[in-house]
């Protein structure tokens, strides 16, 4: 996505939809979806549905996008169409703005699209069905899980039916724990975890220590409850995987079974001496959700380091909800 130019208002974004320069266009179409009031939203409406028949397919992926910032349902139509561009992205982000607007109207389109269009289209298709209709949805997304092979199709099916919450899909579901591809295993877990079904397990621990799916591993084992503790503090006690990851868990730890873990309070303690900031502000914030008097000291003698600088109320915010605990 190219950069917004500064000076760019709503009256120029208006005029330059229209430039002959493509990064302008781009820049316009998005600044329109902002429109504020009903004046601005009608003319931001028409010079989008024309921007979605550009030339170039990124200002007509913008066009879409920014149609659905407008939140106006009759924009459903248009969208619909653009569910056949010829370019995967613009395709995807017709999808993705279906979704966001939740027009029921939409939902006969969307389905048409997870039944009989690409694959990069239909994994989009699947989350933004839900969006619009998830009673209506499982249906056709169980009908599709079987009829697909399409590793990250199967994974998008896999997740959209565990948001539903229907877990009479949860067998069909877990016959992907075995799959070859890595993230089609992990969003089956996930989809599971959604159903609070143990067989999610092993795979959501495995996935802990890996570069990518360990966050949503940690998330999904805590969905599973108490049962999650000791996977989670075995990964801790590997000192594998990202820090984020491990901070991650051991707040798990401490929200699961607040008292069982020295390991869970060692490790976000030790976060705050990382040595990225986003680490440290995490660490703070997990720490200020669970932790009790053990932390008082800890806290207290950070937030009078140099580490603790632009996080000073963040430091006082967590001694005072350990102290109101």
């Amino acid at each position: 996505m190219f950069a917004r130019p500064t000076t760019m208002n709503f009256s120029a974004a208006l005029r330059d939809i229209r430039s002959d320069k493509p990064k302008i266009r781009v820049a316009a179409a998005d600044i329109l979806g902002d429109a504020k009031d009903e004046e601005e939203r009608t003319a931001a409406f028409s010079a989008l549905a024309e921007a979605t028949g550009d030339p170039r397919p990124e200002v007509r992926t913008t066009a879409c996008l920014a149609l659905a910032s407008l939140g106006r349902h009759d924009a459903w139509e248009i969208l619909a169409l653009c569910l056949s561009d010829d370019i995967p992205e613009t395709r995807q982000a017709a999808a993705i703005a279906l979704g966001t607007l939740g027009a029921k109207d939409s939902f006969p389109a969307l389905a048409e699209a997870l039944r009989d269009g690409p694959d990069d289209l239909r994994f989009q298709a699947a989350s933004s069905m839900v969006e619009v209709d998830a009673a209506s949805s499982y249906a056709p997304l169980l009908d599709a899980l079987a009829r697909t092979s399409d590793a990250e199709v199967l994974g998008a099916i896999a997740l959209a039916l565990g948001a539903i919450g229907n877990a009479d899909c949860a067998d069909k579901i877990a016959e992907f724990l075995d799959h070859s591809a890595s993230q089609t295993r992990l969003d089956a877990a996930y989809a599971l975890s959604q159903f609070g079904d143990a067989r999610a397990s092993d795979t959501l621990a495995a996935a802990l220590a890996g570069k990518e799916g360990g966050w949503d591993a940690v998330c999904a084992l805590e969905e599973l409850g108490a049962s999650s503790v000791e996977k989670l503090r075995v990964f801790l006690g590997t000192k594998s995987g990202e820090v984020q990851v491990r901070l991650r868990a051991a707040g798990a730890i401490l929200t699961l079974s607040p008292q069982s873990s020295k390991l869970a309070q060692s490790t976000l303690l030790s976060g705050l001496h990382e040595r990225k900031f986003e680490m440290r502000a995490l660490a703070l914030q997990l720490l200020s959700a669970q932790a009790g008097e053990w932390a008082i000291t800890a806290l207290t003698e950070f937030g009078k380091s140099r580490r603790s600088k632009a996080l000073r109320d963040e430091v006082d915010e967590a001694l005072t909800a350990i102290s109101n605990r």
